[in-house]
């Protein structure tokens, strides 16, 4: 994995950017306008990705629904972010059931 080190700027009103070369934009196949995450890797360094969004359809009965939308408010979210989080951590670990059972207990 390649590293490079870019100089973090400061804007007129104070929030913190950096510009990413047009080498690096293209050897990644990033363009202006793409998410990124930033990943702490905790040594004063960070790992930065793309986000990769796909659609999923997803079908649930009334009462899946309704148990599912119960869970997202309990966890202070909405139905969308909860089924992120739920899915993200089912491709993890491959045991969908099993985790929205943990996170909601």
């Amino acid at each position: 994995m390649k590293q490079h080190t870019l100089q973090v700027k400061e804007a007129n009103d104070g929030e913190l950017y950096f510009e990413l070369p047009d080498d690096i934009l293209n050897n990644l196949g990033w363009t202006e306008g793409d998410e990124l995450s930033f990943s702490d890797k905790g040594d004063g360094t960070f790992m930065i990705t793309k986000v990769k969004m796909v659609d999923v359809e997803l079908e649930f009965s009334d009462e899946e629904l309704f148990k599912y939308m119960k869970y997202a408010h309990e966890q202070g979210c909405s139905l969308s972010e909860w089924i992120n989080d739920i899915l993200k951590l089912a491709l993890a670990e491959d045991k969908l059931e099993d985790l929205i059972d943990q996170k909601n207990s």
